[in-house]
């Protein structure tokens, strides 16, 4: 009996052969490999087969994508007037997001990939997640327009992080797919580049935080001293 082509993208999404449906390694069906069972090819192996595979493997985000962002965009509106609170909440989204896109993500690659692509990814998502805090923490210094402006800030920096994860995991499958599946040297360099951008946002997240903090106990000490002149 003929499987159906849906029937057998959901069963290579399973990593399983599109013909017998057995469990076969991830490396047969991203290279056109024969499959060790039944000896058959599966035929998501060309260039634009990887795209379609890629579209299938994070298919479950992108149903999750609109409401997603408007969840991010409604708290961190909410929580803008209060310090740290509307970073908090995007941070926490990052990380759900993450859970979701590297989840199914990771198990079609090789050791080393898998170990460079997952490095890199929380890395990236520190890198953000700092660059979210330190400008939602400088414009709690702005009254009234903070909320908006920090529900801006919050959704461009989820939509960085999660975009760029996709496009980053995209071009990582299609580079396991090839017939040369090995590690280039930008993706250990990538990583080391990310934790040294880490390392120089977490020095200036503390100096904004002792500005801030500088700046509101100014304030306090000029509100004192005005109401115990008035009083």
């Amino acid at each position: 009996m003929q499987v159906s082509v849906e029937h057998q993208r959901a069963l290579i999404l399973k990593r399983r052969c599109a013909h017998c449906a057995e469990s076969v390694p991830p490396a047969v069906l991203l290279r056109g490999q024969p499959c060790p069972h039944c000896g058959r090819v599966s035929t998501w192996h060309h260039e634009s087969d990887v795209g379609a595979l890629s579209d299938g493997v994070d298919e479950q985000w992108r149903k999750r994508r609109w409401w997603f962002y408007g969840v991010v965009a409604a708290l961190s509106f909410a929580t803008g007037m209060f310090p740290i609170a509307a970073s908090l909440v995007t941070i926490m989204a990052m990380v759900y997001a993450r859970f979701v896109l590297v989840r199914q993500s990771l198990d079609w690659f090789g050791p080393a990939r898998r170990f460079t692509t997952r490095f890199t990814l929380r890395l990236w998502m520190l890198t953000t997640s700092l660059l979210v805090l330190i400008s939602n923490e400088l414009l709690t210094l702005v009254p009234w327009a903070n909320m908006p402006l920090k529900m801006l800030v919050s959704l461009l920096g989820a939509a960085l992080f999660v975009e760029g994860s996709l496009r980053f995991l995209r071009g990582r499958l299609k580079d396991e797919a090839s017939q040369d599946p090995g590690l280039r040297w930008w993706e250990w360099a990538l990583p080391a580049a990310l934790l040294a951008g880490a390392v120089a946002l977490s020095l200036a997240l503390t100096a904004t935080i002792l500005f801030v903090v500088e700046l509101y106990q100014g304030a306090i000490g000029w509100l004192g001293t005005w109401l115990g002149g008035v009083l």
